[in-house]
């Protein structure tokens, strides 16, 4: 497996990634495929490649689920806050988030090869923290601003949350205040007739979007609009500190997501919850002592996976620091759960998961391996450190899993699928970074990678 990128880079522009290559005028510098090598077909891609250093743990052979391989990784000017990946129909990808200068909001759209088709910069703006798009290619992106002259194209949005629609060309369609503060971090699904569904925290009293006015100390809202940006309904669920942490669409116009609090009927500190197409919502406690909730995802027969931190005590996961990975039928009842523990916490964490049209699913974190070897996702003891992504059956069986060892810190946060199953990993790292043969020096900032089966 090779790269399409250079081997080594060291990268001091304001975004993405640097390569001697000759520029094409889009602002961005152009990918150069390697020399060839003997394995390369036409496209200049590795057809069969030399070990590559990730180890590739395969139990099942005859699994239809394969592996996945590493295409290409870049370095992304960011810091470590909130941020948000999403792909389209055509496998291109949307990223968005703080730039490490904390002074403005990246939006941004590269092609499948990792080039710049189109990159804004919103000065004010802080988090870009959801991202979805729609059946006609259009982008819904959610966020966080500190600047009372904030916008994104239209008018002013000013400080707090906010939504907005571009066209796939990055042209601004429409955009609008959320809450004014105290939102933590906005997430937005697709809803139904190319509408969105939006969650967040609410702290105080406010129209949300412009709609109905809602109160709360430290409670989730969720609210529905039209693919125009009006607003259809609003609810404020909770009472005390809750805050989502990842969201999803249900597939049926609702909204699944998992978040620190209490709420729907569910007693405890973190919770599941699902807000139908009407706004009705149910939801469920994992378990005491969960540290946190961190990603959730739905398959094409609404069942839910999501993963948690886990600490002593835990009756999910009796015994010492664990994550977990667990699948929930559509009415939050658990089917299964792996609890992954081994070392001092955080030594496992899954951060984000992905779930395909065959109910599998995706999970992708960080490990640092334990001295007795305890860590396992399923392929055996681990003793490795670095970041991972491992993949299960609908029934929750082992299919892979890939890591990358690394001495430096490196954690994957959001995690998009691209058509025929490609990902797109988007985190945090710091020093050198290597996925299979290509490294990169990342000097506190990010990281967005492509894989593919």
């Amino acid at each position: 497996m090779r790269l399409l990128h250079a081997a080594v880079c060291t990268c001091a522009v304001t975004l993405f990634w640097c390569n001697p290559a000759t520029d094409n005028g889009d602002g961005g510098q152009d990918a150069t495929p390697p020399p060839p090598d003997g394995n390369q077909t036409e496209a200049g891609v590795d057809a069969v490649g030399p070990t590559d250093g990730g180890a590739d743990i395969v139990l099942e052979a005859e699994t239809s689920i394969p592996p996945m391989k590493e295409e290409w990784v870049l370095p992304i000017d960011m810091n470590g806050n909130r941020q948000a990946v999403v792909s389209d129909s055509a496998g291109n990808v949307i990223i968005a988030g703080e730039t490490s200068s904390n002074a403005s909001m990246f939006f941004t759209k590269l092609d499948p090869h990792g080039k710049i088709v189109w990159n804004k910069s919103f000065a004010g703006g802080l988090d870009g923290t959801g991202l979805a798009v729609d059946p006609s290619d259009d982008i819904l992106l959610v966020g966080t601003a500190g600047s009372s002259s904030f916008n994104v194209g239209g008018a002013t949005l000013g400080a707090g949350s906010f939504v907005a629609k571009f066209a796939p060309n990055g042209t601004h369609m429409w955009s609008k205040p959320l809450v004014p503060s105290n939102d933590y971090a906005p997430r937005v699904a697709l809803a139904d007739n190319g509408g969105l569904v939006v969650t967040g925290r609410l702290n105080g009293t406010a129209s949300i979007a412009g709609g109905q006015s809602v109160s709360g100390s430290n409670a989730v809202y969720v609210v529905k609009l039209t693919s125009g940006g009006a607003v259809t309904w609003t609810y404020t669920f909770g009472l005390g500190n809750d805050t989502p942490r990842s969201a999803t669409s249900d597939g049926a116009g609702g909204i699944v997501f998992v978040g620190d609090g209490s709420l729907c009927g569910a007693s405890g500190s973190n919770y599941v919850a699902h807000v139908d197409n009407a706004g009705t919502c149910t939801g469920v406690v994992l378990g005491d002592y969960l540290t946190s909730p961190l990603g959730v995802a739905v398959d094409p027969s609404g069942n839910v996976f999501t993963t948690t931190q886990n600490g002593p005590g835990s009756s999910f996961c009796a015994g010492d620091y664990a994550f977990t990975l667990a699948k929930l039928d559509p009415s939050l009842n658990v089917l299964w759960k792996k609890c992954v523990s081994g070392g001092v916490y955080p030594q496992a964490s899954g951060t984000a998961i992905l779930s395909d049209d065959a109910g599998s699913v995706t999970l992708t974190g960080s490990l640092t391996a334990a001295a007795d070897a305890s860590i396992d996702l399923g392929g055996g003891p681990i003793t490795t450190s670095g970041p991972f992504v491992a993949r299960f059956a609908p029934d929750g069986g082992y299919v892979s899993n890939t890591l990358w060892p690394t001495p430096s810190y490196v954690l994957p946060l959001e995690m998009s699928r691209a058509p025929a199953q490609q990902v797109y990993l988007l985190g945090n790292a710091n020093g050198t970074l290597s996925f299979g043969d290509a490294s990169i020096d990342i000097d506190s900032g990010g990281f967005l990678a492509r894989q593919t089966p």
